[in-house]
């Protein structure tokens, strides 16, 4: 990933696991947050998105910017990891 300013990084998600648990662990810079598996079928990130979303936190341009980025990785992943442009990230 690269943004407009030139800083680049990486984006990379993993999973894999032969246990039966309903939770997961999130860490990231020091920071770790256990997180009950609803079983819902909507992950905790996208519940948390959406009511950022409804109770007006986040805008919608910084929405629609998040939903680009998540859809180019997805492309990318579909044709061997191709370069794409974001346009819309603010």
């Amino acid at each position: 990933m690269k943004t407009k300013s030139g800083a680049t990084g990486t984006f990379c998600v993993s999973f894999g696991t032969t246990l039966t648990g309903n939770e997961w662990t999130v860490a990231s810079e020091g920071v770790k947050k256990e997180v009950k598996d609803e079983r819902t079928g909507l992950p905790p990130e996208v519940r948390k998105w959406g009511e950022a979303l409804a109770a007006r936190t986040q805008i919608p341009e910084e929405a629609l910017a998040d939903l680009e980025l998540v859809e180019r990785m997805l492309r990318s992943g579909e044709n061997d990891g191709a370069p794409l442009d974001c346009t819309l990230q603010i």
